[in-house]
């Protein structure tokens, strides 16, 4: 297990989400972008900026994105810069961490409350079987394997597989892909068919040493992206979780 990280303070102001498109679809930091990333990088130890599309068809040429391309119901991306302190390895092992995420909590916009969004997460030998193993180690992940892990989500009944990847573009540069690999239900409705939630996450370190964050979570279809602020407050747990940041620090991204 990763010692504890050094607690980064983050200055959150509340997000205006109804803001005009700025573009046709996400900018990522692609090795092809030569422009500005959309949306741009929130300052070091400020909040993220936020940016949501809807019925997007994604293009991705290049291959950056992976296996996120296509149509698209949601897509919401964060763009964040934070302390340098943390070396690429430690991030990884962070993504690899999945035990740790047992507990994290997200604002809910529906109950107006903090709740635990992830009730229970663990690390499996393999997308069949459900054999525990434990966390998965940053050179595990370097290996660019698909790996595999199990997790209860407050608001599906669980447990659901996803699949971890991570593609190492340099000493400084790598990008980690997320699936689910099961089809997530709620009792007997389906909420989203195998492979209809996907994230994408580039780290870079910048000139400067801190690191800058571009996510991209996007849902193909379901029933569940009809609430774009709920997928906004779950993407920002999840990053300040890698950060090493409280979930739930005051105020949410998105009321």
């Amino acid at each position: 297990m990763l010692a504890k990280l050094a607690s980064v303070v983050l200055s959150v102001a509340i997000l205006l989400l109804a803001v005009p498109q700025v573009s046709a679809q996400p900018v990522p930091p692609c090795p092809d972008n030569k422009t500005e990333t959309i949306p741009a990088y929130g300052g070091l130890g400020e909040a993220p900026m936020v940016q949501i599309w809807q019925d997007l068809e994604l293009n991705d040429p290049a291959g950056c994105l992976g296996t996120l391309s296509g149509q698209l119901a949601l897509v919401v991306a964060l763009a964040g810069r934070f302390n340098g302190s943390l070396s690429r390895d430690d991030i990884i092992t962070r993504i690899g961490e999945v035990s740790a995420t047992r507990g994290l909590r997200y604002w809910s916009t529906t109950d107006q409350r903090w709740r635990t969004l992830v009730t229970e997460s663990y690390a499996v030998e393999g997308p069949i079987g459900g054999i525990r193993r434990p966390d998965f180690t940053a050179s595990e992940l370097l290996s660019g394997d698909q790996l595999h892990f199990m997790q209860n989500d407050s608001r599906s009944s669980g447990p659901n597989t996803y699949s971890v990847t991570v593609r190492e573009l340099g000493p400084n540069r790598f990008v980690a892909t997320i699936t689910n690999i099961t089809a997530i239900r709620y009792i007997f409705v389906t909420l989203f068919k195998p492979q209809a939630l996907v994230s994408v996450h580039f780290f870079d370190r910048t000139e400067t040493g801190a690191w800058d964050y571009y996510g991209i979570s996007a849902a193909r279809s379901g029933i569940g992206t009809g609430n774009a602020k709920s997928f906004v407050n779950r993407a920002a747990a999840f990053y300040r979780f890698l950060i090493g940041m409280a979930a739930d620090a005051e105020p949410p991204l998105a009321r």
